[in-house]
């Protein structure tokens, strides 16, 4: 790729970083500074409570995730404590909060360059044209969701995959050790643990130690913060609000002749879960690759069935690239499905929850970018904006759009996860000028939606 090209894409994703904040990663800077202030007052133990006195919104995670924020955070900490004043006032504070995504943004591309090289077809990344890990970089969902928006679902994800490499090359103990700290960030990489565990370990009894301590650290801060009123009064709103997994017993109701309803989310996971256990595991790159085709399976069966939040789509961004790159003969198909399943998704999930991407009433932050446009007094006295999802949203027939915006991210995934799947004997012939053209069409696309709802805010200031 030239110089040129990568200077571009680096100024697009710079304008994308300082343009916006949304208000949850806002208020999770705020409650992990306030870790500092409830140890400097006692009241460590009651922190949730402590959050609700002393913040607009409760907390509403596991106290790992807040750890990790407080020590990123410290040094905005003392300048409040020494100033006196809400450092969040400042851009140039949210914007420092923020760089932790982009430093769990970058040590998952480095992860994920050992884990390609394992798992992946080499006669593609052995091409100086084709990068797994750059097609990984710029994906329109990664970046929306994590660079853009600041939310940090990136950084449980960057354990999963350190996780996930460990366990590739045969360090178990450590493999366990990231995803309990990934696990009691948010639960959802116990999701993607289970397969794992069950796929290299067959011995019940060690399945059910190797689950236990991969809950240990959730099992741990728990304990210690069983008696927070404020933890216990809030119910759903608390620690068991991130564990989306809990609703898997509702998710894909159907009702069935004979029997009743059931859970088509636990049969199709249950199967995976039965698959994993029968398969012998060993050291071959076609194993490697199951291991990654069971995550990306198991993710698709999350967010085909659940209700989640559109940033949570991060974690299933690398195992959908490792399936675009697993074999040269299927590379430019892949391509075009990628592509339908992110745009779509994108859609999708902009109209479903429009408040997230975009500059809406509330606490989400412009940062820079409005600072800069305001000191030239361009702003427009009509302080509504719309962003395109809410646009979409406004339109009549907004359902009808959700409706096949969201059968064809399922024919999508569904066909990536046939055409790809381990023994595959699919192939789809193209001319390497076509190759050439997707694998560009498809970056340059992700670039400018991902700069699009900071030009859209714009326009309507200007």
């Amino acid at each position: 790729m030239k110089k040129s090209v990568k200077i571009i894409i680096g100024i697009c994703f710079l304008f994308a970083f300082i343009s916006y904040a949304y208000q949850d990663a806002l208020a999770t800077q705020r409650h992990g500074i306030e870790v500092w202030n409830a140890l400097i007052d006692g009241r460590i133990k009651d922190y949730y409570s402590y959050c609700l006195e002393h913040t607009s919104c409760a907390a509403a995670y596991d106290f790992s995730l807040y750890f990790i924020f407080a020590l990123w955070n410290l040094p905005i900490w003392i300048i409040e404590r020494i100033f006196n004043i809400n450092a969040q006032n400042y851009s140039l504070v949210i914007i420092y909060g923020k760089v932790i995504v982009l430093i769990a943004y970058i040590f998952c591309i480095k992860i994920l360059k050992r884990i390609y090289n394992m798992i992946g077809d080499t006669t593609i990344s052995m091409d100086e044209k084709y990068s797994p890990t750059f097609f990984f970089s710029v994906s329109l969902l990664l970046t929306t969701y994590s660079l853009y928006t600041g939310n940090y679902d990136i950084l449980s994800l960057t354990f999963i995959l350190y996780g996930i490499y460990n366990l590739l090359i045969d360090k178990k103990v450590l493999f366990i050790v990231l995803f309990a700290v990934a696990i009691s960030m948010k639960y959802f990489a116990f999701w993607v643990y289970i397969p794992l565990i069950l796929l290299y370990e067959k011995n019940i009894w060690k399945i059910v130690r190797d689950v236990f301590l991969g809950c240990s650290v959730s099992l741990i801060e728990k304990c210690i913060f069983n008696n927070d009123v404020a933890l216990k009064a809030s119910g759903v709103d608390s620690l068991v609000y991130t564990n989306a997994i809990a609703e898997v017993l509702r998710s894909g109701r159907s009702s069935v002749f004979g029997v009743g309803d059931i859970s088509l989310c636990i049969v199709a996971y249950a199967f995976l879960c039965i698959y994993c256990y029968f398969l012998i595991p060993d050291k071959s790159r076609e194993f490697f690759y199951k291991s990654f085709y069971v995550c990306a399976v198991a993710w698709f069966i999350f967010f085909t069935f659940f209700q989640y939040n559109s940033y949570w789509i991060v974690l299933l961004v690398p195992f959908l690239t490792g399936l675009v790159f697993s074999n040269r003969k299927r590379f430019a198909i892949n391509i075009i499905f990628e592509m339908l399943f992110s745009i779509s998704m994108y859609l999708s999930m902009n109209i479903r929850q429009w408040w997230i991407v975009g500059y809406p009433f509330g606490d989400s932050k412009a940062g820079l970018l409005e600072e800069m446009i305001k000191r030239y007094d361009t702003v427009a006295n009509d302080n509504r904006f719309y962003s395109l999802g809410e646009k979409l949203y406004l339109i009549n027939f907004s359902q009808d759009i959700l409706l096949v915006l969201n059968s064809i991210c399922i024919v999508a995934a569904c066909v990536l996860l046939y055409i790809n799947r381990p023994q595959s004997k699919v192939e789809f012939y193209c001319q390497k000028q076509t190759e050439n053209l997707l694998y560009s069409v498809r970056n340059v696309i992700n670039v400018l939606v991902l700069i699009m709802p900071s030009v859209i805010y714009i326009w309507q200031l200007i």
